[in-house]
């Protein structure tokens, strides 16, 4: 490793927390003397970053203004980085940071003694970021790995006889190291944190007249250390940043302590910087620090502008951090910034802020992999790898990417409808590719005349261009430039790419996906499909989507960005100890100790900076609330340190703690008025109503309609007036396939089997029938779209059933004999209605009909809620044929049992027949009349209800207007 000078210490300025240093270096350059006051050019400022120059440009702009400068001539501000390469212009071209990566995951896979994983990508990222520190710090990889090897003893500090590990380590980064440079020169690239560091350590300053400074640099590295320490001997350089001090809670872990001999300490005239000093003055007990606090202020200095709230779920922290943003800008603060460490919460109060109708700018953004533009990608990929099944086909049909999706009243929004409805009703069928699932659709659409032109134009066209992708995923490896190139040819010819290019975040995605494509355009690396998937979707989840600046007046950020922010007031949210600090080295190479003796980032500097971050925060804001999670799924959480200690101070010096009691208040009571418009079974005052349009009243009516409307008529109205069915195709076998299965096995048992005729039910026939039935229900069961494992379970179930099944068959054929199965009758109810249904099994005794409907379901339908009026299907079945004169249930649902249930014999059966019959006309010719449908208000039932949000709506707009009109009346 190359050393600095330990012994001198770099020419640090330390300004006050409460005083930003781009101001205080501003208004130090202004005052200085110079021939022209005007004239800053012969100053020379580095930034950490580039986004930081426009901040250093506005302070000087200010400063001038406030020196009476009108026009400045600036000085060149600039980052370090930019300084070098414009120094001079290398002879090879910089290699990306995506192609670095690529050449690890290439000497990953060449070294599979050294690891053996899957994922190669995770690593390569890792080793790459552990490459470039090592660069900057100067540590020697490109030694030997004896001297690497060495380097790891000194730094771990164990015995000789316990180096296995280190040997270990050393062994895999030195190797990985090699394999990275070799394949960097063969390729005839240059790595541009190299050429940064050497331009740095072998750099000669001819103007000796520029004064230098650095802004904004929490962390510098080795090779910037050694460039700064031979600059301070031939020129003026000076490093402005926020104050530190040995004495300050964390910051003895700042990076700048290793190069500042003598930390600056000054007796700030401001009260909160004087207040936290003594707060976080670490060389005095705790008590003497008490003490002093209460000799200094007389009173408590943090009311005035620093609060805390703690609650016990993130719903109430994230509702109460808008309520306090809503409640400044009601009074009228201008500058308010909600920062955070945890993108997850920022992201939870943006979308309650927007909700309320504020639209934050927020700094940070979010991964690309969470858009939706991201997600069009993923859903085409998902189809292709997985055949197109349905769901995943669906997913990409009704994707709103697909140009056919923009205008949804277009016909193809009715043709993919129509193609859900008929995947929903096919699900079980197997359906190997698109041809085939295409056909069979199209098919079914000629024969009920449902129109398909552009819904098949589209499926030919996904076939055909997608026809590239499938290959590549079905056979072996392909170069990476090649899978990334068929996929912007796939989303051209869909016209995905353009829809794309209209969507703010799609046009960012598809910059970020390009700029990464050309990046490897000259690597011939090559992977299949699964590893291009997975550098894909790196790619999405590791570049960020920054929204445009909406409402300016609220900023969403972390800790990262605040450097460059001052905020009139500010809100910390989430400052619980796993929030706000860092506690783990989650890295696999080098624990803490060892890389703070290499001079490499680590947990604690990490935190000793954002300590100084969240002095700045505090201090130079005018109003301060911290917010806090103090349960995490019934455990506790623990403030942050640096919290808790403003917490306990203020409690013994003032036996006050900072909770802000105020703001309970508040959530509260905007949690009692949502409460109130809230729908709940003791809430409901009267019953909401509505009426069906006569044009769109049902002419055909099933059992299903018919139980649905006297289950609760705001079911009837979504489903069969308004047409909202649950369309769901997912390929999971669910309790309904088993269902439809079993009855396709007794179906074809009795009714379409081989040996129909040749079936005779009684004992001496009993084990063949059995065998019979075991056999035809293995075939269709194993027919259905559905993995091999889950259906042996689900069969499995039903052959227990068999021989039970078959028992109450041979019983049942003494004095019925099977006629007909999944029969469709229809019948006229009246001049203005005909009723249908389609019945599972209709048994006869040469004169009379008997119904058996088949339940497999775990629950038997019991006799009393037939006979009162409840379950309507067996004597709905009835009035379809006068001839029928008996009706059963068949249970089938419990293992081992075949049990008939709620059995209705002739009298029973005619006289629910009769009353089912009045009630039916009765409701059918209120349904044209115009007549309110009333809502039952069974809120038990309603849980069950697919369709409770359309209730609750409908109830809540009902109880809103009574409200209004009775503040109307009081009023």
């Amino acid at each position: 490793m190359s050393n600095y000078d330990t012994a001198t210490s770099l020419p640090f300025v330390f300004v006050d927390y409460a005083s930003s240093p781009y101001d205080a270096l501003a208004k130090d350059i202004v005052a200085r003397e110079k021939p022209n006051p005007s004239d800053l050019s012969q100053f020379l400022i580095w930034c950490e970053s580039r986004t930081q120059i426009h901040t250093m440009t506005l302070s000087l702009v200010n400063a001038g203004k406030a020196a009476g400068i009108g026009h400045l001539l600036l000085p060149n501000i600039i980052t370090m980085q930019d300084w070098i390469w414009q120094q001079a212009t290398p002879n090879l071209p910089a290699i990306s940071e995506t192609n670095k990566q690529l050449l690890l995951v290439e000497a990953i896979r060449q070294s599979p003694t050294l690891f053996q994983t899957n994922n190669a990508w995770p690593l390569a990222k890792e080793l790459i970021g552990l490459f470039n520190e090592c660069t900057l710090a100067q540590v020697p990889l490109h030694a030997s790995e004896q001297t690497l090897r060495q380097t790891l003893q000194d730094s771990y500090q164990y015995p000789e006889t316990d180096a296995g590990n280190i040997s270990r380590e050393s062994e895999i980064v030195y190797r990985l190291w090699q394999a990275y440079r070799e394949q960097l020169q063969a390729g005839g690239w240059l790595d541009p944190i190299d050429y940064y560091c050497n331009s740095l350590l072998q750099h000669e300053f001819d103007d000796k007249h520029v004064h230098y400074f650095v802004i904004g640099k929490h962390r510098l590295c080795i090779a910037e250390v050694i460039f700064l320490q031979k600059l301070m001997h031939q020129s003026n350089v000076s490093i402005y940043a926020s104050k530190i001090s040995h004495k300050q809670h964390g910051s003895d872990h700042h990076p700048h302590i290793r190069f500042a001999k003598e930390v600056m300490q000054t007796i700030s005239d401001n009260n909160r910087e004087r207040a936290l000093d003594i707060i976080y003055d670490k060389s005095q007990h705790t008590y003497d620090r008490i003490n002093q606090f209460k000799q200094t202020f007389q009173s408590n200095t943090f009311n005035e502008w620093l609060a805390l709230y703690t609650c016990k779920s993130i719903e109430s922290h994230v509702r109460t951090v808008c309520l306090q943003a809503k409640k400044w800008l009601i009074e009228g603060t201008e500058n308010i910034g909600i920062v955070s460490n945890d993108r997850l919460l920022i992201r939870r109060i943006r979308a309650v802020l927007e909700e309320q109708g504020i639209f934050p700018t927020d700094l940070g953004g979010w991964t690309l992999s969470t858009t939706s533009a991201a997600t069009s990608i993923e859903v085409l990929l998902d189809a292709i790898e997985h055949n197109f099944k349905k769901d995943a086909l669906l997913d990409l049909l009704t994707s709103p990417f697909l140009p056919a999706n923009i205008d949804s009243e277009s016909p193809y929004a009715h043709q993919t409808y129509a193609l859900r409805k008929f995947l929903k009703k096919h699900r079980s069928s197997p359906l190997d590719n698109l041809d085939s699932l295409t056909e069979l659709a199209i098919r079914h659409f000629t024969s009920h005349e449902i129109e398909h032109t552009q819904l098949s134009q589209t499926l030919a066209t996904i076939n055909t261009v997608s026809a590239t992708l499938q290959e590549y995923k079905d056979y072996g490896e392909h170069p990476l430039s090649q899978f990334s190139d068929e996929l912007i040819s796939t989303l051209k010819a869909l016209s995905i790419y353009t829809s794309l290019q209209d969507d703010v975040a799609g046009q960012q995605l598809l910059e970020t996906l390009e700029n990464h494509i050309q990046a490897i355009r000259s690597s011939h690396i090559k992977m299949n499909w699964k590893e291009w998937r997975q550098w894909l979707r790196d790619i999405f989840e590791h570049n960020y989507f920054i929204p445009e600046a909406t409402d300016k007046r609220v900023i969403l950020c972390g800790f990262e960005h605040i450097d460059r922010m001052k905020f009139d007031a500010v809100i910390i949210a989430g400052v619980e100890e796993n929030r706000l600090t860092y506690t783990k080295n989650q890295r696999t190479f080098f624990n803490e100790k060892v890389r703070h003796e290499l001079h490499l980032p680590t947990c604690h500097e990490a935190n000793a900076i954002n300590v100084i971050r969240f002095r700045q925060l505090i201090t130079q804001s005018n109003r301060v609330l911290l917010s806090a999670e103090t349960d995490n799924h019934g455990e506790p959480q623990e403030l942050c340190a640096w919290v808790k200690l403003i917490n306990i101070f203020s409690k013994q010096c003032y036996d006050n703690d900072l909770e802000d009691t105020k703001l309970d208040e508040l959530l509260k009571a905007y949690l009692a008025y949502k409460e109130n418009i809230q729908l709940t079974e003791n809430y409901i005052t009267h019953q909401p109503q509505t009426r069906v349009p006569r044009e769109l009243v049902p002419t055909r009516i099933s059992a299903t309609q018919y139980q649905s409307l006297m289950d609760c008529p705001y079911q009837y109205f979504a489903k069969y007036i308004l047409s909202l069915r649950d369309l769901e195709t997912a390929d999971d076998f669910e309790a309904s396939d088993f269902g439809m299965l079993v009855h396709q096995s007794l179906k074809e048992f009795h009714f379409n089997g081989d040996n129909k005729s040749e079936l005779i039910f009684n004992d001496e026939h009993r084990e063949s029938l059995i065998q019979y039935l075991v056999e035809l229900s293995q075939s269709i069961f194993m027919r259905a779209a559905f993995p091999t494992t889950v259906k042996q379970g689900w069969l499995q179930r039903w052959l227990i059933n068999v021989p039970a099944y078959i028992d109450w068959a041979i019983e049942r054929a003494k004095d019925w004999h099977t006629l007909r199965g999944e029969a469709l009758i229809q019948t006229k109810l009246n001049n203005d209605f005909s009723l249908y249904g389609q019945i599972d099994r209709i048994d006869s005794d040469t004169q009379h009909f008997a119904v058996v409907d088949y339940k497999t379901g775990s629950s038997k339908p019991s006799k009393r809620k037939v006979m009162n009026g409840e379950l309507v299907q067996l004597p709905f079945y009835a009035l379809l044929d006068e001839n029928i004169t008996q009706a059963e249930y068949l249970n089938l649902g419990t293992q081992g049992l075949a049990t008939a249930s709620a059995t209705l014999n002739k009298e029973e059966l005619s006289a629910l027949k009769s009353a089912h019959k009045t009630r039916l006309e009765n409701l059918l010719n209120d349904l044209l009349k115009g007549s309110v449908l009333k809502a039952h208000g069974n809120y038990i039932l309603c849980k069950y209800l697919h369709y409770l949000g359309l209730s609750a709506r409908c109830l809540l707009v009902s109880h809103l207007i009574n409200f209004l009109v009775l503040f109307y009346v009081q009023t």
